[in-house]
């Protein structure tokens, strides 16, 4: 059975709200002027002059094996794999991957008594 001050006390704290939460009300952005209206009324910068973009080498071991296949008798498989310490397989992707695709480089390959020269 529920005494009259029970029923005023669970009334009180379903009504009341805790004062630990924070009440939060649905606010409108303000209406934005139009973009046009703010581009013409902002100052136009000079036109800064184009910078040549040279074509940056790549760095670590792709640029070990840029260097190696630079030189003029080339290099092997084996001797790019050596000098990266990269298996054969991962030699092979990285200049048909990192190479070709993304640095844009052509590589030649020729048949020679110790292997493959590229």
């Amino acid at each position: 059975m529920m005494t009259a001050s029970t029923q005023t006390a669970r009334a009180s704290k379903s009504v009341s709200p805790s004062p630990r939460v924070k009440r939060v009300t649905k606010r409108t952005a303000p209406s934005a002027p139009p973009i046009e209206a703010l581009e013409a009324d902002a100052p136009q910068p000079a036109e800064p002059a184009p910078v040549p973009s040279l074509p940056r080498p790549p760095a670590g071991k792709l640029g070990i094996v840029v260097d190696l296949l630079r030189r003029p008798e080339g290099a092997t498989l084996a001797q790019i794999s050596t000098a990266t310490a990269w298996q054969p397989h991962s030699v092979r992707g990285a200049m048909a991957g990192a190479l070709k695709k993304k640095h844009g480089l052509s590589i030649i390959s020729e048949p020679a008594e110790g292997g493959r020269v590229y």
